[in-house]
């Protein structure tokens, strides 16, 4: 009896091995089939936990830089506002200048008419007014815009320092360099005889000299446009004249008598 016990089990297990290596593929296969969803489902989880903890870091890194952005923002606003307090001054000690500089001068005022491109332009007021010819003919600002050329009773002619062979002493910047401007006509203004040696720059001021006395100094000529050297003495270039940037607000001019 034992005998044959032994016997059923050793056929038990031949069967058993036999049947588990002909459906190992299988078994296998099915294995896989029923783990695998489980495997991408759990891949898919890792990768979306892997983006959303990079997501978190980004979103870190673009709070900070938001941060920082919003720190320049708050500083360049800063420094809009001081730049806008520092233009108001400017422009009221320049409207304290033009202020003062008017009492000092014996003003007429004037009514314009003409065209500015043409370097000759008039005036509504004449010898009947006590106008006389070389009289100075300014802005309300105390831009240079000219010289009266000729007198008729009720009118006067009026040359626009652009005009050709227009002349006068200037100073430059504000270490006020001399120099000479000149105009050549078509609304177009240089400047010359300025030493080499001189620090002026494109954008400084340019204003009337007491030099030869020909104009009351301290009018405003215009901004330096540009600088070439000539002949390594002076300086030279071409001034950007300022009444051509008021023409179209010229409304009313003043003569200095």
């Amino acid at each position: 009896m034992a005998k044959n016990n032994k016997i059923i089990i050793a056929i038990l297990l031949i069967t058993i091995f036999s049947f588990s290596y002909i459906y190992q593929t299988k078994i296998k296969n099915l294995v896989y089939s029923i783990s695998f969803p489980l495997q991408k489902r759990f891949w898919n989880a890792s990768l979306k936990l892997s983006n959303f903890y990079l997501d978190l870091r980004n979103f870190h890194k673009f709070r900070e830089e938001n941060y920082q952005l919003i720190e320049e923002n708050l500083k360049l606003k800063n420094d809009l506002i001081l730049l806008q307090q520092k233009q108001k001054e400017v422009l009221a000690s320049s409207s304290n200048f033009n202020q003062n500089l008017q009492k000092k001068l014996n003003l007429l005022s004037c009514q314009p008419w003409g065209n500015f491109s043409q370097d000759v332009i008039f005036v509504d007021k004449g010898s009947k007014d006590g106008l006389i010819e070389e009289l100075t003919v300014i802005s309300q600002n105390n831009v240079l815009i000219g010289k009266v050329i000729k007198v008729f009773e009720n009118f006067s002619q009026v040359q626009l320092i652009t005009a050709n062979n227009f002349s006068f002493d200037i100073q430059i910047g504000d270490k006020e360099t001399l120099g000479l401007a000149k105009g050549i006509g078509n609304n177009k203004l240089l400047f010359d005889l300025v030493p080499k040696e001189s620090e002026i720059k494109i954008g400084d001021i340019v204003k009337t000299s007491s030099i030869s006395g020909k104009f009351f100094p301290g009018l405003i000529v215009g901004k330096i446009k540009t600088i070439s050297a000539q002949d390594n003495t002076y300086l030279k270039g071409e001034i950007e004249p300022e009444f051509l940037n008021l023409k179209d607000k010229l409304s009313t001019l003043f003569v200095i008598k």
